[in-house]
């Protein structure tokens, strides 16, 4: 590589960002020894990371395509890659070269789960770990471990009863046991010591209530391990692993074979490693193991850790934030190059305002205190004239209320700048009031979204669907049918309910002609216990709402609603049999909930359509993973979800025009202009609870064999002492994970912060105390010389909560706002008067037919001309029109048009060149290979030359060398070409490269292959391709293909290079010296085939 950054000078000219002192000395840091990025919140971590990577490659040599980053999520992963990219582009323009990433790679970025997935893959089957396993959703854990329980045939003595609780705690054993590399015979053995060691202090003391707590834990935890070794088993069978068996996997991979360890670093010269704070045990072990290790052998690798322990706030789900303060210990220099790894902080908030740092910083003293490598941010300069405020209030109720009025004041720019909706955010540690705060901004005409909200299934669009599909499976399903009568589309009434109620009963036999007094009696009388063998049906009466014995008087409209109920589901049944993922989208279609939704105005329609968009997904990613699912299946995985697993997530856009109101957890890496954070009371925020303690909770791993069991509180003594010391331990780190979360939020807001809480909650019999991170923020008011604007002082201690046993009125059925209603049915009057004034239209694929003499149509009254916002709507339907259109007239067309993979293969396009039409039915219809046995002759033929001239090379399956050689059929055959070679002209020249692989950029389009050999010629290089066939009759497109792969590799001109076949049978080398150049074969790559 050239030298294309000549200092820091020029790197801050070619990116155009002044990096300070403390961001350069991160970015130049040595690449001799490991490094540790300690960056605080808005510190510009990512904006470094990419910088450092362009200064690597453009003033240290390093290749681009031997960078590895590794990041947690798929945004960040994409996030990163982006910005990486960018710089690199950037870079290139400035050092006038244009193809940098074509010539030299580009960096590998992707998440740490992803990485260990693509371990498995490679070198799986070194460990006997088959390479294709799927990854399980979290309802089919929760599916198959309940299947693995109920089965399990021994006894159960010491877990609970309740399966729900138990199928929780053997997916929760499971998951630890798997990310810290622990076996069940381990976990085993560690409780039978422990019961020693309770035998041994009942003998030395006397016996506790913590003895027998103690041995009862063990015993469950036994049982649990046993539970836990029937559901790995049903994994096994089936074919799955979960996250943590992956990331276990890649571990396993990494500690325990060395070939796995030296490839990737051979691979990697250097790596990046983001957000390491929130790394689990398992991670740490499999980084430890494939790019540090012993001198020689790994040891001072270039890994650069970056992260901020005070945001490690996931110890919860497995995160150990000890990893990055302890990194340069994990991964050491050598001693020959250098005494230890570097150690930088980014301290320089470039995010929020002075004094919302100031607040930020004093929330999170405590962890300060106890951390010697955690430094408290400090402000750029010119960033005062921040805000923060704090207020308690008497009860939630009264600060939901005014919450919501300094939000809409904040929108408005009351005491300040106005800010738009999507650039304000409310945080919350629990989601008790969450329904609450929705409700009272929507009725104030704010959008809001909730962002991250487990809880899919129960959003009202999504209710609608899942319950038509409930009644298309099962014709009993009442209370899914009844959901769908009283919702907006029917809404059916409590009189008209009543009389279908009476109906259903009566075609199962119960008759009752003598009326009821009320009309609570006859609700009640509907939905009495029948005969288990005759099923009331609601289905049953929506067909059949009366007959000629008996005509039940229901109003005009029910009827009316019942006729098109009962032809919309018999019409969805006749497609009940075909995929679940197709009558879903009917389903939808047929409600009229996509038309519905995409007129429907405002965010909260969007937020809506995407968590229908979510829900199609989740159903098309289940049939794709059982394409003989039927709809009944897809019903009981939804309802694993939604029991076990909160309910899939909520889709919501992130640059919707709208509040956005989510937990702190989900906000982390998220930033606004305002940030409201209320509910801080001590009882909610920090939480008072402390993690599960293995001491009396069984599916909590011992912290013995925990791999940061070091960094975790210790029972020193089986005795009430020791006991006691222990808890209060477990609730100090537990504590001050919270003090971390704290700072998380605060440090969320760039110019207002705004805190809140209040004495009384919904369900307390005690009123609460103000929060410690919510009295944080008054002192500090108070030490500049201002007040809280509102801290309602504390009730007397026998106060009675206001709250409680305050009732609220709920109309039922739901009426829809008037205004609306009436903008509805303007607007169906309008489609009405245009659907009779318009012309019609002869059906697609009719024969035409004479046209029959109609009435004038009605005139129409000219439309008034649309506002801009409803004209961008308009034109948003009108491009969605179009596009469907041209679906429905692709589906119809004769040729279709069929797009290029994203990576070809030298044969694949010799195919495309030698039968274009055939290629792309290929592609349409793509059938697996036919067994070919004589395959593996072929490859072991090449295998032999690798040997032969030892130069052997790692490669993947599908990088196989002979795979598409069919010529060699049996043992005799193949010693009888490994002769041939031996004797023939090319068995004594030792190549200059063998099995070299490359990726050819041609037209847009990427080529991937091998090339067999390259020797030296007086005049430069010859590529060579090895052919066992007993004709000479192979296709010189492949020879033109390599020739000019191995031009652009090595930056040699086109005319240095030859080409040749050698027939290995025949003992020949024929030569192609009229071979195409680079724009022929570009002209071979078209967009796409026909």
């Amino acid at each position: 590589m050239p030298l294309l950054i000549r200092d820091a000078d020029h790197l801050r000219e070619i990116l155009d960002i002044p990096f300070s002192a403390e961001q350069m000395a991160a970015i130049q840091a040595p690449t001799d020894r490991p490094s540790a990025i300690i960056a605080g919140a808005g510190s510009g971590k990512t904006t470094v990371m990419a910088a450092r990577v362009v200064w690597l490659v453009g003033h240290e040599g390093v290749l681009p395509g031997s960078v590895l980053g590794l990041t947690f999520t798929n945004k960040a992963a994409a996030e990163l890659a982006h910005r990486v990219r960018q710089a690199l582009e950037t870079l290139a323009r400035d050092a006038g070269v244009p193809d940098l990433l074509e010539r030299y790679g580009t960096p590998t970025v992707s998440t740490y789960h992803a990485y260990a997935g693509t371990l498995i893959t490679e070198y799986g089957l070194l460990l006997g770990f088959e390479p294709d396993l799927r990854i399980t959703t979290d309802a089919s854990r929760f599916q198959r471990a309940f299947r693995a329980i109920a089965s399990y045939p021994g006894p159960l003595a010491h877990t609970t009863t309740s399966m729900p609780d138990l199928v929780g705690q053997v997916l929760g054993l499971d998951g630890q046991m798997a990310e810290h590399l622990v076996t069940p015979d381990e976990v085993r053995a560690c409780d039978a010591e422990l019961r020693v060691d309770v035998e041994r202090a009942v003998i030395e003391t006397k016996k506790l209530k913590l003895h027998d707590d103690l041995d009862a834990t063990t015993r469950r935890r036994d049982e649990l391990v046993s539970l836990v070794e029937r559901y790995r088993d049903a994994k096994a069978e089936a074919g799955v692993v979960d996250f943590s068996d992956q990331m276990e996997r890649g571990a396993r991979l990494a500690v325990e074979c060395a070939e796995v360890s030296r490839s990737q670093r051979e691979r990697f010269a250097v790596v990046l490693l983001d957000e390491y704070q929130d790394t689990s045990v398992a991670q740490r072990d499999m980084l430890q193991g494939l790019f540090s290790g012993e001198d020689g052998e790994g040891l001072g690798h270039c890994v650069t850790a970056v992260g901020d322990p005070c945001q490690g706030i996931y110890g919860w789900r497995g995160a150990a934030a000890s990893n990055l303060t302890a990194f340069l210990e994990d991964f050491p220099a050598d001693p020959q190059r250098a005494a230890q790894g570097s150690l930088f902080h980014l301290r320089v908030n470039r995010r929020s305002r002075a004094e919302i740092l100031d607040v930020a910083n004093r929330v999170a003293a405590p962890y300060y205190q106890v951390t010697e490598v955690v430094r408290p941010l400090v402000p750029a300069e010119g960033t005062e004239g921040g805000t923060v405020r704090a207020a308690v209030h008497e009860t939630v109720v009264d600060e939901i209320g005014w919450l919501v009025d300094e939000v809409v004041a904040a929108h408005e720019g009351r005491d300040g700048e106005p800010t738009q909706w999507s650039e304000i955010a409310v945080l919350v540690r629990t989601r008790s009031e969450i329904p609450s705060l929705v409700a009272s901004l929507r009725g104030r005409g704010v959008p809001v979204e909730v962002v991250g909200l487990a809880g899919l299934l129960s959003q009202p669009e999504v209710s609608d669907v899942v319950s038509a599909l409930r009644v298309l499976a099962d014709q009993t399903a009442n209370a899914a049918l009844l959901r769908l009568l009283t919702g907006p589309r029917w809404r059916i009434g409590p009189r008209d309910l009543a009389l279908l109620g009476r109906r259903a009963r009566m075609l199962v036999g119960g008759v009752h002609d003598v009326e009821a007094e009320t009309l609570a009696d006859e609700l009640e009388r509907a939905v009495r216990g029948t005969d288990p063998s005759e099923v009331v049906s609601l289905a049953d009466a929506v067909d059949s709402p009366d007959d000629d014995r008996l005509r039940l008087p229901y109003s005009k409209e029910a009827r009316e609603r019942f006729a098109e109920i009962s032809r919309l589901l018999r019409r969805l049944r006749r497609r009940a049999s075909g995929s679940p993922a197709d009558l879903l989208r009917q389903v939808v279609t047929a409600l009229g909930i996509d038309v519905e939704l995409a007129s429907t105005p405002g965010s909260a329609a969007q937020v809506a359509q995407d968590n229908l968009a979510r829900l199609q997904d989740v159903v098309a990613d289940f049939v794709a993973n059982d394409p003989s699912a039927s709809l009944s299946a897809v019903l009981a995985y939804l309802d694993a979800e939604e029991r076990f697993n909160d309910g899939l997530e909520v889709a919501s856009p992130s640059d919707a025009h709208s509040v956005k109101l989510l937990t702190v957890h989900t906000a982390k890496g998220l930033e606004w202009d305002a940030v409201f954070v209320p509910f801080l009371t001590a009882d909610v925020f920090p939480s008072p609870r402390s993690r599960p303690a293995w001491t009396s909770v069984a599916h909590a791993l011992p912290h013995d064999l925990r791999g940061d069991g070091a960094e975790l509180p210790v029972i020193e003594e089986l005795s009430r002492a020791g006991d006691k010391d222990f808890r209060a331990a477990m609730r100090a780190d537990a504590q001050m994970e919270e003090v971390r979360l704290g700072y998380v939020a605060f440090t969320r807001a760039r110019r207002l912060l705004v805190t809140s809480a209040s004495r009384w909650s919904r369900t307390r019999q005690a009123a609460s105390d103000p929060s410690p991170f919510l009295e944080t923020v008054a002192t500090w008011l108070r030490g500049r010389g201002s007040e809280p604007e509102l801290w309602t002082p504390a009730p007397e201690d026998d106060a009675d909560n206001p709250l409680r046993g305050r009732s609220e009125a709920v109309a039922w059925p739901v009426m829809p706002d008037a205004d609306e209603l009436a903008l509805r049915r303007e607007a169906a009057a309008l489609v009405r008067r245009f659907a009779a004034a318009s012309p019609p239209v002869e059906p697609v694929g009719l024969p035409s037919v004479e046209p029959v003499e109609t009435p004038a149509p009605p005139s129409v009254e000219p439309v008034e001309t649309l506002d801009p916002a409803a004209a961008a709507r308009f034109d948003v339907l009108d491009e969605e029109i179009e596009r469907l259109l041209a679906e429905a007239r692709r589906e119809r067309a004769e040729t279709v048009e069929v797009p290029l993979p994203p990576h070809l293969s030298a044969t694949s396009l010799i195919a495309l060149d030698k039968d274009p039409a055939a290629f792309a039915r290929s592609l349409a219809r793509p059938l697996p290979r036919p067994p070919a046995p004589s395959a593996r002759f072929g490859t072991r033929f090449h295998a032999w030359v690798e040997a032969h001239f030892s130069q052997q090379s790692l490669i993947g399956d599908d990088e196989l060398p002979g795979r598409d050689e069919t010529d060699i059929v049996d043992e005799l055959e193949l010693a009888e070409v490994i002769r041939a070679f031996e004797s023939g002209p090319m068995g004594d020249r030792v190549p200059y490269a063998i099995e070299e692989p490359f990726t050819l950029r041609l037209g847009g389009q990427l080529v991937n292959g091998r090339i067999d050999a390259v020797y030296r010629t007086p005049d430069g290089f010859e590529v060579v391709d090895w052919k066992t066939s007993r004709r000479a009759t192979s296709d010189p497109l492949q020879l033109a293909v390599y020739r000019l792969a191995w031009a652009e590799k090595h930056g040699i001109a086109l005319e240095r290079v030859t080409a040749a076949f050698h027939y290995v049978r025949l003992g020949t080398t024929v030569r192609h010296d009229d071979l195409p150049d680079r724009a022929a074969l570009e002209a071979l790559v078209r967009p796409s085939v026909s």
